[in-house]
C-alpha cells in the first residue's frame, strides 16, 4: 500500500479509531497519479456524529482526505471524477463532480442533520464548475441554494429527494447552504404609467422593474384590486381587459418557483374619456357642505358613529360625500391594495379583518380609509377613521372595581348606583400608597376599559369615613370639610351617591 495514501487518510483520525481505520485501509488504493480511490463504502468518524452516520462511497476519488474533530477535509477532487458522501438517509447525500479544475471540500459534522447535509465549503480555481447532487428531506420541493449567504438560485428536488445543480460562478472559498425556499422575492418598483398619471390611451402598456431574485417564475397584473393578467414572463404587459373612463389602481405581484410572492406598491391611473366631455368632467368631486349631521362639512368616514371602541369585528360605516359623488373605494390599507371601486352608499357594514387576518387582534386600533369618485372617475382626497377592537363583550364592572382606560396610567375605583339605574361615579386613586390601606385592593385587579366606558362614570371628589356624617372634598391630596347642612348640600348640586366611603387611614392620609 503506498505510504502517501496511508498517511493522508489516517494521521488526523482520533487514536481510538485506529483499529477501525486499519480495516478501512483495505478499501482504498492509490493510482499512478497518487489519487486515493475508494474501493468500498468507507465510514468517516467525526466528533458530534455516530460511526455509520457518514461514509465515503465506492469509486470516490481525491488526492488527500483527513478528519480532525468535527471537520472533514477533502483535497483535489479530480476533473470529471465523482466524490460522494453517503449518510443514513441518502446514498447521494453530497455528490460533487468538478469540470475544468479540481475541487477542495470541507465539511463540518455539525452541519449533518437527520442524514441531510445542510452546509459545506468548496474551494477551486477560476473557471472551475462544480456539479452537485444533494440529498434533502422532502421530495418534489423547491430548495434555495445560497453561497456565502446570497441566493444562487432555487432548484426542485426530484421524487427521490435529490436536488441537482451546477455552480459556475466566481470562486474563492465558497460556503454553500441548502434550505426549503420559503423566502418571498425581493421588492421591486413600478415604472409606467407613473403614479397619478392621466391618459386617454386605451392600449396603455404597464411596465415595472424586475425583482432581483434569480428564481422569479412570473408576474401578475392587478387592476382595481382584481387579477387582470397572469403568467407574465417579462416586465411589461398590456391589460387583458379594457380600462373604463375614470380612476383606477394597479399593482404587480411577482411569484417565484416555490410560489412565494411579493406585491409592488399601488399606483393610481386615470383614463380620460374621449371628446364630448364637459370641462367639469376633470374636476374632483365637490366637498360636502356643512349640515347638522356633518357640522364641519368635508368628506368623512365614521365608524360606529365615531365610537372609540367596538367588540364586534363587523362595524357600521357612515360615508359623507358631495352631491356629485357616484362611486367610492374603501380599504383597511392606506395604499388601497385589494380595494375595489363600488357605487357610493351613505351607510354600509364593513369587516375590520384585513386579508392577512382571520379575525382582528384584540385591543388593536384599526383604521378604515375611503375616497370618493365622480361619474367621470375623478377622485377625492383620502379620509379615514379609527376604532379600537376588543374580542370581549363590554365588561360588566361591579361596584368597587378598579378600572383604567387603555393606554392610560390613572386608576379609578367605581361606585355604581344602588338601584341599577342612574349616574355611576369614579374616584381617582391619587397615590399607590392608598392600596396599602385596604386589604382587598390589588394592582392585579385593575381592569382595562375603553375611554368611552370610562367616560360613562362621572368623576367624584367627595369622601367620608364609615359611621361619620362629615363629608370632605378632595383637591390635590388635601381634604376640605363641607361644613354645610344636608339641604345646602343638595342645593349646591351635590348628590349623596357620589360620596365614597373611605377608612380612617386614608382619611388621615389626605392632609387638611
Amino acid at each position: 500500500m503506498p505510504k502517501k495514501q496511508t498517511k493522508n487518510f489516517h494521521l488526523n483520525i482520533p487514536a481510538i479509531l485506529l483499529c477501525v481505520v486499519f480495516v478501512f485501509a483495505f478499501f482504498i488504493k492509490a493510482n499512478s497519479s497518487a489519487q486515493i480511490q475508494f474501493t468500498a463504502d468507507t465510514i468517516i468518524s467525526l466528533s458530534g456524529i455516530n460511526d455509520g452516520d457518514l461514509y465515503v462511497r465506492t469509486n470516490s476519488e481525491c488526492a488527500e482526505i483527513s478528519a480532525s474533530g468535527a471537520i472533514l477535509t477533502i483535497t483535489d477532487i479530480p476533473i470529471a471524477n465523482d466524490f460522494i458522501l453517503k449518510t443514513i438517509s441518502h446514498d447521494n447525500a453530497l455528490k460533487l463532480t468538478p469540470a475544468d479544475g479540481v475541487l477542495d471540500l470541507t465539511l463540518d459534522g455539525g452541519n449533518i442533520s437527520s442524514g441531510n447535509i445542510t452546509q459545506w465549503t468548496l474551494n477551486a480555481s477560476s473557471g472551475t464548475t462544480a456539479a452537485h447532487i444533494v440529498g434533502v428531506a422532502n421530495a418534489n420541493t423547491w430548495y434555495a441554494i445560497k453561497t456565502d449567504g446570497v441566493l444562487f438560485n432555487t432548484f426542485q428536488s426530484n421524487s427521490s429527494g435529490e436536488v441537482s445543480f451546477t455552480y459556475n460562478g466566481s470562486w474563492s472559498e465558497k460556503v454553500f447552504t441548502i434550505e426549503v425556499d420559503e423566502t418571498n422575492p425581493t421588492e421591486f418598483s413600478l415604472v409606467s404609467p407613473v403614479h397619478n398619471h392621466s391618459t386617454s390611451d386605451s392600449s396603455q402598456a404597464f411596465l415595472w422593474n424586475a425583482s432581483s431574485d434569480p428564481d422569479v417564475s412570473y408576474y401578475q397584473l392587478y387592476i382595481d384590486g382584481g387579477l387582470d393578467t397572469s403568467s407574465i414572463a417579462n416586465t411589461s404587459t398590456i391589460p387583458t381587459n379594457s380600462l373604463s373612463c375614470g380612476s383606477h389602481t394597479w399593482y404587480v405581484k411577482t411569484i417565484d418557483n416555490a410560489g412565494n410572492s411579493t406585491d409592488s406598491s399601488t399606483f393610481n391611473l386615470t383614463m380620460a374619456c374621449a371628446s364630448g366631455m364637459p370641462p367639469s368632467a376633470y374636476n374632483p368631486p365637490s366637498s360636502p357642505e356643512p349640515t347638522e349631521e356633518n357640522t364641519e362639512g368635508g368628506f368623512s368616514v365614521l365608524i360606529n358613529n365615531d365610537d372609540e371602541y367596538t367588540n364586534g369585528s363587523t362595524v357600521n360605516l357612515k360615508l359623507l360625500a358631495g352631491k356629485d359623488t357616484t362611486k367610492m373605494a374603501l380599504s383597511n390599507n392606506f395604499d388601497f391594495k385589494y380595494a375595489s371601486i363600488i357605487p357610493y352608499q351613505k351607510t354600509m357594514k364593513w369587516d375590520l379583518s384585513s386579508r392577512n387576518e382571520t379575525v382582528p387582534r384584540s385591543y388593536e386600533e384599526y383604521t378604515i380609509y375611503a375616497k370618493f369618485y365622480t361619474q367621470y372617475g375623478i377622485v377625492s382626497e383620502v379620509v379615514s377613521d379609527s376604532i379600537i377592537y376588543s374580542n370581549e363583550s363590554s365588561p360588566v364592572i361591579p361596584n368597587g372595581s378598579l378600572i383604567r382606560a387603555i393606554n392610560n396610567y390613572k386608576v379609578y375605583i367605581t361606585n355604581n348606583p344602588s338601584t341599577g339605574s342612574g349616574q355611576a361615579y369614579k374616584r381617582h386613586i391619587l397615590d399607590g400608597e392608598i392600596f396599602n390601606f385596604y386589604g382587598h385592593l390589588n394592582w392585579d385587579n385593575v381592569q382595562e376599559v375603553s375611554s368611552s366606558q370610562l367616560n360613562n362614570y362621572q368623576e367624584s371628589f367627595l369622601i367620608r369615613e364609615l359611621n361619620d356624617y362629615k363629608v370632605y372634598e378632595i383637591k390635590d391630596k388635601t381634604k376640605r370639610w363641607l361644613d354645610i347642612t344636608a339641604e345646602e348640600f343638595i342645593d349646591l348640586g351635590y348628590k349623596w351617591e357620589e360620596v365614597f366611603i373611605v377608612n380612617e387611614e386614608e382619611l388621615g392620609w389626605h392632609g387638611n
